[in-house]
């Protein structure tokens, strides 16, 4: 008899914000560590029109919809073994539409890539994807669901199918059930969109304990760096007043499909780009002159020239500690529940 698969620990990052808020209350603008997260986009294309995301808003079209080459994702991946980050496939498109999605997870994992995460819709999880998802050895498999029942899921996930999407998922779990693995580490990540509670969401997603889900979360969305202020589509945060500057600038990378390096992973259109993923390294970009350029801005807290910054919720707070630091990085836990941790 074999032995069981060993117990999953979960490979997401320990901490949000983690040693970021010491670096920027140290006001470093050289990080002489190297970036913690990389978001790397293989596709700006989606199959769906997710009432709170850009993607739908008409945003990514403006550069026009591209697939990252496996040559750029060769490259990307041989520079990050060096540091082992958080490798997280997904940006601002459907990762499962590349047509070598596989084919470049099992690359990552055979080049020592530790923690590859990927999130999916769920849409197009055949029992042929389903079976390539177990063979390419991914760390961490995210599936984005934004609703409860038939009703708000498909409110949030235009173009998608609740019952698909739920059949989807349940099958994924049972294979992997069925053959005794531990990996990917699962999780349900939800947006209470309407801000309807936990209950409503907790009562569905138990549903997948005996499938053997591990852990499923639930927030309440954001506005995108403010393109969704003010919007009817959602309940949407208001900034608060105390400016804290990003974070994000000290812990991580965003690679778009077509090569463009930005900051941040809300920058769907490449407005704030820091670096060209084919013609420099990643960590000549990450204590290049744009990069400490930007950090110089939002420790003077002078972001106007970053239009994405200025309105965004990530560094416009309501509460902050009494060396400036917002409660919500103060505190980095995210809510989670583990169901089969």
């Amino acid at each position: 008899m074999s032995p069981p698969p060993a117990a999953p620990s979960s490979p997401l990052p320990a901490a949000y914000a983690d040693d970021a808020i010491s670096l920027i209350l140290e006001r470093r603008l050289t990080v002489e560590r190297r970036p913690k997260i990389l978001w790397v986009e293989l596709t700006n294309k989606c199959n769906y029109a997710c009432v709170m995301c850009p993607n739908a808003a008409d945003v990514t079209q403006k550069r026009g919809f591209t697939f990252m080459s496996r040559d750029l994702f060769r490259k990307v991946v041989d520079e990050a073994a060096s540091f082992d980050p958080f490798f997280a496939i997904f940006l601002g498109g459907e990762s499962m539409l590349h047509p070598h999605l596989f084919e470049m997870i099992r690359y990552g994992k055979e080049r020592g890539l530790s923690k590859i995460h990927l999130v999916t819709n769920g849409s197009m999880l055949t029992e042929k994807r389903c079976a390539e998802t177990l063979d390419s050895n991914l760390d961490l498999l995210t599936f984005s669901f934004d609703g409860y029942d038939r009703k708000t899921f498909e409110y949030a996930r235009i173009g998608g199918s609740f019952d698909e999407v739920t059949a989807n998922i349940r099958r994924l779990l049972r294979m992997k059930k069925a053959r005794g693995l531990s990996k990917p580490y699962t999780k349900i990540y939800a947006l209470d969109l309407h801000h309807e509670g936990d209950a409503k969401f907790a009562a569905f997603f138990e549903s997948f304990r005996d499938d053997g889900l591990n852990e499923y979360g639930v927030e309440k969305p954001g506005h995108w760096a403010g393109r969704f202020l003010g919007t009817d589509r959602f309940i949407a945060p208001e900034n608060g007043p105390r400016f804290f500057p990003c974070h994000y600038l000290w812990k991580s990378l965003s690679i778009l499909a077509d090569g463009t390096v930005v900051p941040c992973c809300a920058d769907f259109e490449g407005q704030l780009p820091i670096g060209d993923a084919h013609a420099e390294t990643l960590l000549e970009v990450w204590n290049g002159p744009r990069l400490k350029a930007m950090r110089e801005s939002h420790l003077a807290a002078r972001v106007d020239r970053y239009g994405l910054c200025a309105k965004c919720d990530v560094v416009w707070h309501h509460a902050v500690d009494e060396r400036g630091v917002p409660a919500a990085l103060a505190d980095p836990r995210r809510p989670v529940v583990k169901l089969n941790p």
